[in-house]
């Protein structure tokens, strides 16, 4: 039994990885025993009260983008720093009454992954600026449902009990590309930091 769940989650990160399959975020079960989302499913439920503020005196970022990662400006001491060689694959996934970016940050290095479920206004034509504190998946907010990481080598997906990610996004207007720098700083449930510094171009993949 234990050794088909295992082939179960591998096969699921491959599925999430890619953003393919017919299920949106991924499909099966995950260490909480919760489903993958279906497209269109709305959210139910209330944020979390402690859910992380960001730090505007830390001015952390990289030069380098989804070409190759970049150097993070500071000094972190998390237990997960996706700052170097960092592919950033973005999902545009289906919602009634919301932009629902789902994007994966992978550490071509490391080989770890890091999932985060951003939701803004319907009407945005991409990821727009702006701080998403880890909530219950409204405006403004990132799903702590469906944030995680799945660290090389894993079955299971760890999830992300507190923090934020800060977004910057500066459209291109003569090529109309949309480049976007993304910090965020995470608590998982097992008590490990994730530090993200990200600028670049997010890789468009179709569902």
């Amino acid at each position: 039994m234990r050794f088909l769940r295992l082939l179960t989650m591998m096969a699921l990160s491959l599925s999430i990885a890619a953003c393919g399959g017919d299920d949106d975020k991924g499909s099966g079960v995950n260490n909480n025993n919760q489903p993958g989302k279906l497209p269109n499913e709305e959210i139910d439920g209330t944020p979390d009260d402690d859910m992380g503020t960001p730090n505007e005196d830390d001015n952390g970022g990289n030069n380098g983008g989804n070409n190759g990662g970049g150097k993070v400006n500071e000094n972190t001491d998390a237990t997960y720093v996706f700052e170097d060689n960092i592919l950033g694959i973005l999902c545009v996934v289906g919602h009634d009454s919301l932009r629902n970016d789902y994007v994966e940050f992978l550490d071509n290095t490391t080989g770890d992954a890091l999932y985060i479920d951003f939701y803004s206004p319907k009407d945005g034509e991409y990821l727009p600026t702006g701080t998403y504190p880890l909530g219950d998946g409204s405006s403004m907010t990132s799903d702590k449902r469906y944030t995680y990481i799945l660290p090389a080598g894993w079955a299971d997906f760890i999830y992300i009990t507190e923090g934020y990610a800060e977004v910057v996004a500066t459209l291109d207007e003569t090529t109309g590309e949309v480049e976007h720098s993304i910090k965020a700083d995470y608590t998982m449930e097992n008590g490990s930091t994730i530090a993200l510094r990200y600028e670049g171009v997010l890789e468009l993949r179709e569902m």
